[in-house]
């Protein structure tokens, strides 16, 4: 049912950029935020030049990399008896799907509102109190709220721009900018 849902929301957005007489594309990375990792992302998107008050509206993608918080040597095994729960840690990598709406406020300069989710693998530690060495428990996805604000600049009589937004998960992200 998610899957249906999502294919229906992205096949609505991709309707949607009939109404702009401008698509883009951005490519970017940054970091910081919660996720605490590095981040790649790519927006999608369109924009309206001609209209009293120009709207922009996009989707994006974001992997953020570098977030294994487990301990060094943690090993998949599940312990039974004799071990001490350590508590939740990140695991390797958070991809996330995000929308982007906006409004330009001086020619060919947008602020917009950025709001989507995170999917987040944690694990559950515990560490043997007879060998010391770490253990896997348990293993679960979670979603975190990912929320933020940015900039994009397209340069007159030019196909390209510049982006720079802030969120909770990724940070600050740099973007460039390219119209078709």
């Amino acid at each position: 049912m998610k899957r249906i849902v999502l294919l229906v929301a992205l096949f609505s957005f991709f309707i949607q950029l009939d109404l702009f007489s401008d698509t883009y594309m951005t490519l970017g990375g940054g970091t910081g935020g919660d996720a605490g990792g590095n981040n790649f992302s790519f927006d999608f998107g369109g924009f309206t030049e001609d209209d009293e008050t120009n709207a922009l509206m996009a989707v994006g993608l974001t992997y953020i990399s570098g977030v294994d918080e487990l301990p060094d040597g943690t090993l998949g095994d599940m312990l039974t008896s004799g071990f001490t729960l350590i508590g939740d840690r990140q695991k390797d990598k958070e991809i996330g799907l995000y929308g982007k709406l906006g409004a330009e406020t001086i020619e060919k300069l947008f602020i917009f509102a950025t709001a989507g989710f995170s999917f987040v693998e944690t694990a559950e530690i515990a560490r043997s109190n007879t060998t010391g060495l770490y253990h896997e428990q348990t293993s679960d996805t979670n979603i975190e709220g990912l929320f933020g604000a940015g900039l994009i600049c397209f340069l007159k009589d030019k196909n390209f721009g510049f982006q720079l937004e802030y969120d909770n998960r990724r940070g600050v992200t740099g973007s460039l900018a390219f119209r078709f």
